[in-house]
């Protein structure tokens, strides 16, 4: 199975992942290469286009910053912290955002802690929400990414009280819960998994981080228990960039400036794809 941020191995690959790109070379420059560089530049160029790329957009700057500053808010108020929502339509990079911010949280928790690994601690705990989420399969994720056993025939309770056992013993700082939407139940979030949320988080010291697919649109938030949630946080709604004018223009076009600076092509002008009649097609 290949690792992923959603398992703790695939989390600490991405964290000591330190990559080089291969250099940019114009057409003049390939061409005075011996046979074999030229091969190597060319495999490595497959490699490297081939490579997730991702673009540090203005929402995913405001994610770091508000999620760094509310988990150190967080540490000096244990009995009054404050949750994080990120929120939008399939397919705008909520994932993407969640990955880079564990990874981010977690190369600046090393800064600080450099012997973390050796202590067995485990700063960040990311999950995607299981489909048809129930409390133990909730709960069963958890464990699974800190990669603590547990014995099937468990209750909720049991397991809960390992989950919370296991977050103080890896002092767990930051949780991201991914995919949120599915604990909705006939379209709302029901007592059941809203008390999940909130037995967690009032039974941890842990910031939580929570992302799903509209969730202030679909009526998630609805009810009492729903409102709790929503009330004790800050929300960061995802929207589409495009090609209007102003904020957005700027932003799209820092998007297509950075994906082309990231080719590596003989033959490419750089700047055109930024040009203004390109953008406009």
């Amino acid at each position: 199975r290949a690792a992923t941020a959603y398992d703790l191995d695939g989390l600490r690959a991405a964290v000591n992942d330190v990559y080089s790109p291969p250099a940019t070379l114009t057409l003049g420059a390939f061409k005075k290469l011996d046979g074999a560089s030229r091969d190597e530049w060319l495999q490595n160029r497959i490699a490297h286009h081939g490579r997730s790329f991702v673009v540090l957009t203005d929402a995913m700057g405001q994610a770091f910053t508000d999620i760094h500053l509310l988990s150190e808010m967080n540490r000096y108020r244990p009995d009054d912290r404050e949750v994080y929502m990120i929120n939008g339509p399939a397919g705008l990079g909520k994932t993407t955002i969640a990955r880079q911010v564990a990874v981010n949280f977690e190369r600046k928790y090393r800064e600080r802690h450099p012997d973390y690994l050796r202590n067995d601690e485990c700063p960040v705990l990311m999950v995607a929400t299981p489909a048809k989420c129930s409390p133990t399969a909730f709960d069963k994720a958890l464990l699974t990414f800190l990669h603590y056993s547990y014995p099937d025939i468990y209750s909720h309770e049991r397991l809960k009280s390992r989950v919370v056992h296991a977050l103080h013993d890896k002092r767990v700082q930051l949780v991201i819960i991914d995919d949120l939407h599915r604990l909705r139940s006939t379209g709302k979030l029901t007592l059941e998994t809203a008390d999940l949320l909130k037995e967690y988080f009032d039974l941890s010291v842990c910031t939580f981080i929570y992302l799903g697919i509209n969730l202030t649109t679909s009526g998630f938030f609805e009810g009492d228990a729903g409102q709790q949630i929503l009330n004790r946080g800050s929300l960061l709604t995802l929207e589409r960039c495009g090609n209007e004018r102003g904020d957005r223009q700027r932003e799209w076009r820092a998007i297509v400036g950075a994906l082309e600076s990231n080719l590596r092509l003989l033959r490419h002008r750089p700047g055109a794809l930024t040009s203004p009649r390109m953008l406009q097609e």
